[in-house]
């Protein structure tokens, strides 16, 4: 929740503004029932269910939007109910590793995650193994020139993720393909990307937008992974623009 917190700060003023924390993530306890795409998208609409949203811009960002994907897929008529409609911002609807050897490459890379994220768990350490690591891989999802309060901000965030919640969302991660399903979401959807996001390429969101019937594409030079730290006015302006679209 806390990488959206300009967004609260600019758009609460004018609109009810709900973040969620996904299962496993922030102050969101794992649960029981362990940790699949299918599990958080219906956790998504649960919440939506709960605060009795309707007309709601519903954004995901990163493997957010690949759930708002899959809610929007397999929960199309309860999504429906709450949302009028989506913005994927950084994300993607195909496997982290393209072409025929990527889902064996995922399952083998998932499995050897869940072994490594166990013997982490009993020994007390985070996601990371080191500090210089966990904040160079945070600055590489970043583009030019970012605050290094951001940084810091994304690299606490991340490093408090529990190592099984990081190792059973990695494979589903790894092997998320809905490509083929996109012309079957009816809402109206904004996707966002950053030209310098080495995480979900923009190559990759152009793909997605193209896909999805009368989608929008909105490509930010410069910009990385963490759009809304990295572009808060522009995503807002964004935002306030595809919500005033809708109403109308």
């Amino acid at each position: 929740v806390g990488v959206w917190a300009r967004q609260f700060r600019d758009l609460s003023g004018t609109h009810r503004v709900i973040a969620i924390d996904l299962r496993g993530h922030g102050q969101s306890i794992g649960g029981s029932g362990g940790y699949s795409f299918e599990r958080l998208a219906d956790d998504l609409v649960a919440v939506l269910e709960h605060r009795e949203v309707t007309n709601a811009v519903v954004v995901g960002h990163s493997m957010g939007g690949m759930v708002l994907q899959l809610a929007a897929l397999r929960l199309a008529e309860a999504l429906r109910r709450h949302a009028a409609g989506l913005v994927l911002l950084a994300t993607d609807a195909g496997p982290a590793i393209p072409g025929p050897v990527g889902r064996p490459t995922g399952v083998v890379t998932a499995r050897v995650a869940w072994h490594a994220a166990r013997f982490a768990e009993r020994r007390g350490k985070g996601v990371y193994p080191g500090s210089d690591l966990a904040t160079w891989g945070t600055r590489a999802c970043f583009g030019a020139n970012p605050r290094p309060t951001d940084v810091e901000l994304v690299r606490s965030i991340s490093a408090a993720v529990s190592p099984r919640a990081v190792a059973e969302l990695l494979g589903p991660l790894l092997a998320f393909d809905v490509r083929a399903e996109l012309a079957e979401i009816d809402l109206p959807t904004l996707v966002v990307v950053g030209t310098r996001d080495v995480v979900t390429p923009a190559r990759r969101a152009k793909g997605v937008a193209a896909r999805i019937p009368g989608a929008r594409l909105e490509v930010l030079p410069g910009c990385g992974h963490l759009v809304m730290l990295e572009r808060p006015e522009v995503l807002d302006g964004l935002l306030r623009g595809f919500s005033a679209e809708l109403s109308a």
